[in-house]
């Protein structure tokens, strides 16, 4: 199983990684962006042991040089950066201000004749708009373009 982290990993659910806050363990897992706080451009792959094992063994495995591959700057700000939010534990804040940040949401839009469902978790949140809250149906886009 392959878990792209791109986009909900590095803390923004309230875990480190999107699959641990849901409790998935995959083979694979696909990290950017985050990992430097967009500082530096940096993308990683992090594989199961297993996994990684079976591609060793006697030949090359997945030994390979790249022009931009493990660029230092990059990587010492992804270190540096990992470590700010273990220390400063910015999931377990992500974690709590997110609740607050929806039960917020809740309070002042729940009832909204336009508000379809307050959903997400940690701060990756989302307010469904919707033209009836009862049929769920959308806007059309010519309101929406309009």
């Amino acid at each position: 199983m392959i878990m792209d982290e791109v986009i909900c990993g590095v803390g923004r659910l309230g875990d480190l990684f999107g699959s641990t806050y849901f409790g998935v363990e995959p083979d694979l897992i696909t990290a950017a962006k985050g990992i430097t706080f967009s500082y530096a451009p940096l993308g990683a792959v992090l594989v199961r042991k297993s996994v990684a094992d079976a591609f060793l063994g006697e030949g090359p495995g997945f030994l390979y040089g790249l022009t931009f591959g493990g660029h230092p700057v990059s990587c010492a700000a992804a270190l540096a950066n990992l470590d700010i939010m273990l220390e400063e534990d910015l999931p377990g804040r992500a974690r709590e201000t997110g609740a607050y940040l929806r039960s917020q949401l809740e309070a002042a839009f729940a009832d909204h004749p336009n508000v379809g469902e307050i959903r997400g978790a940690g701060l990756f949140l989302g307010v469904e708009l919707v033209k009836d809250r009862e049929t769920k149906a959308t806007f059309h886009d010519s309101v929406l373009l309009a």
